[in-house]
C-alpha cells in the first residue's frame, strides 16, 4: 500500500491524498488518464511514475519540467518512506509514505478535476496565485543594517496567505509587483491640499518639500534602500532612491547567490532589459554587483494590476477591455520585431498595470519583460505559466503565437471577471479552453477568440500587428 499527499507549497500541510493497495505502476500529470492528475501549467501531461519492484518503490521522472527531490533533479530513484517529490522546479509537492499507515485525515481524491479546478481551487480563488508579496513596515531605521532577504513565509504572515496550493506562475525573476508605494512628490500628485488628519493616515515614505527618504534601510552603491515591494522564492525588490530619483532595485536573495541558473537568468534579464525602449516597458536604468551580489535597477512602475483592477470593480466593459489588449499587442508587436526575436512568455493580469498616469498613448505597462525567452537561447528552462499560457508553452516550447494566445485567455479574463481556466473542459485527455463556456460574447469576439486560442499554433493569428487590427474592427463595429 502507498499513500501519495498533496502538500501545502508554504505550511507544507496537508491538502489532498490519495491511496493505493493494489497498483504496480501509479502515473503522475496533468493528463486525465493518470492515477493522480495535478492540473498545472508547470505539470506535463505525463509527469512521473512510480513503480513497484517487489517489495520497493521507484520514482521515475517522464516531464520537460523535471521532477526533483530534495532539491535535486532525478531521473530514476528508489523511494524512501516520507520522500517529499516536487514537480518542477517549483511545482506542487507530494510526500510519499509507504505501508498501511494512519495518514492524517485529509480530502480524499480519485476522480478528475473537474473545468476550471486548479488541484482543488475554485475558479474565484484560482487567480489568488499571485506570485509576489507586498511586505508592509515598519522597517530598520537608518543606518542600521539590512537583514538578509525575508523567505516567503517569513514576509507574509500565514493569516494573509492567499487560500491556494501553490504558487502557478514562477516569482522567481518576476519583475515587479503591484506598487502600493507613493512617488515623492505626493502632493503634486494627489492634486490638493490635505489636512493633518489626511496626512497623518498616510504611510510617507518621502519628505514632501525636498522629495527625499525619510528613513532608509540600506545604503546599496549609489542607492537608498527605502522599502521592499516584492519578494520572490529567488529574487526580492526594493524601492529606491537616488538622485532625486525612485527605483525599482532588484537582486537575488542570498540563498541563491551560489546557484550558476539563478545568477545567469538574473544577468539574461538585465541584457535583455538594456537591448528595450518602449513607453510600455519598464525601462533599464542600471546593472552592477557588489561582493558577488547583482543588482538590476528598473524605472518604478505606479499603478494597479489587471487583477487588482478587476477584483475591486468587476468584469471590464468591452471598448475598455478592447483597447488594452490593443496596446498590448503593440507591445508584443515590438518585442517580437526585435532581432532576434523576445518572447514574453508570461502574460497575465499581474503582469498588466494599469498606471496611475500615461505614458505617452499607453496606459498599461508590461511587467515580467525579465522572464521572456530570447528565441534560440536556451536560458530560462523553467518559467512557470498558469491558464493564460498556450499549449505548447506549457510543454516548454513556446513560439511568438503563444505570447497572442495569452492575448486572448486575458481578454477572457477582463470581459467576464473570472480566471479562464473556468472555461476548460476534458478533450482527448488534455483539458482545453472552450470559448462555447463563456456566457454573453458578442459574436465577433467569440470568433475572434476562437482563432486566437485555437490548441494548434498554426491555426492561430499570424501576427501581435494582426491581433491588434482585428481588435481595431471589432471595437469599430461593436
Amino acid at each position: 500500500m502507498i499513500h501519495l499527499t498533496l502538500l501545502h507549497p508554504v505550511k507544507n500541510t496537508p491538502v489532498q491524498s490519495w491511496t493505493f493497495a493494489n497498483e504496480a505502476v501509479i502515473r503522475i500529470g496533468r493528463g486525465t488518464d493518470n492515477n493522480v492528475i495535478l492540473y498545472s501549467a508547470v505539470v506535463s501531461r505525463h509527469h512521473a511514475e512510480l513503480r513497484c519492484n517487489g517489495s520497493e518503490w521507484e520514482v521515475i521522472n517522464l516531464g520537460t519540467n523535471g521532477t526533483y527531490l530534495d532539491g535535486k533533479r532525478i531521473t530514476q530513484v528508489p523511494v524512501v518512506d516520507g520522500t517529499i517529490l516536487r514537480l518542477a522546479r517549483s511545482g506542487p509537492k507530494i510526500q510519499i509514505h509507504l505501508g498501511d499507515k494512519s495518514i492524517e485525515s485529509l480530502p480524499k481524491s480519485s476522480a478528475v478535476p473537474v473545468s476550471g479546478s486548479l488541484l482543488g481551487l475554485t475558479p474565484d480563488t484560482a487567480e489568488a496565485g499571485d506570485t509576489e508579496k507586498t511586505i508592509p513596515g515598519p522597517h530598520a531605521l537608518l543606518n542600521q543594517p539590512l537583514a538578509p532577504p525575508p523567505s516567503p513565509q517569513q514576509a507574509v504572515g500565514n493569516d494573509q496567505l492567499p487560500d491556494h496550493f501553490f504558487p502557478i506562475t514562477d516569482p522567481d525573476l518576476a519583475a515587479m509587483p503591484l506598487l502600493a508605494v507613493e512617488p515623492p512628490n505626493i502632493e503634486m500628485q494627489l492634486g490638493h491640499p490635505h489636512s493633518s488628519h489626511e496626512m497623518e493616515s498616510v504611510d510617507l515614505r518621502f519628505d514632501l518639500s525636498t522629495g527625499k527618504p525619510l528613513r532608509v534601510l540600506k545604503q546599496v552603491a549609489d542607492y537608498q534602500v527605502v522599502d521592499v515591494v516584492g519578494q520572490g522564492r529567488v529574487a526580492i525588490t526594493y524601492l529606491a532612491w537616488r538622485n532625486g530619483q525612485t527605483v525599482a532595485l532588484k537582486t537575488v536573495n542570498a540563498d541563491w547567490l551560489g546557484d550558476p541558473e539563478a545568477i545567469g537568468m538574473f544577468e539574461h534579464e538585465a541584457t535583455v532589459l538594456s537591448r528595450l525602449h518602449h513607453p510600455s516597458i519598464p525601462q533599464f536604468i542600471d546593472f552592477f554587483s557588489i561582493a558577488s551580489q547583482p543588482y538590476l535597477a528598473m524605472e518604478m512602475i505606479y499603478g494597479q494590476t489587471l487583477a487588482n483592477y478587476v477584483a475591486a470593480n468587476g468584469k471590464v466593459p468591452q471598448r475598455q477591455a478592447i483597447q488594452w489588449m490593443i496596446e498590448v499587442c503593440n507591445t508584443l508587436d515590438y518585442l517580437h520585431s526585435l532581432d532576434p526575436p523576445i518572447l514574453h512568455c508570461n502574460l497575465r493580469p499581474n503582469n498588466l498595470i494599469r498606471r496611475n498616469n500615461r505614458h505617452g498613448s499607453y496606459e498599461i505597462a508590461v511587467l515580467d519583460v525579465g522572464a521572456v525567452r530570447v528565441v534560440g537561447l536556451e536560458a530560462d528552462t523553467h518559467i512557470e505559466m498558469e491558464s493564460y499560457a498556450a499549449p505548447e508553452q506549457q510543454e516548454g516550447h513556446a513560439v511568438p503565437a503563444s505570447d497572442l494566445y495569452a492575448i486572448g485567455t486575458v481578454l477572457i479574463y477582463l470581459l467576464t471577471g473570472q480566471p479562464p481556466s473556468k472555461f476548460y473542459k476534458p478533450v482527448d485527455n488534455e483539458f482545453q479552453l472552450s470559448i462555447q463556456l463563456i456566457p454573453n460574447l458578442h459574436p465577433a469576439i467569440k470568433d475572434f477568440l476562437i482563432k486566437l486560442v485555437n490548441p494548434r499554433v498554426e491555426c492561430r493569428h499570424a501576427t501581435a500587428k494582426e491581433v491588434a487590427n482585428c481588435l481595431a474592427e471589432i471595437l469599430s463595429n461593436c
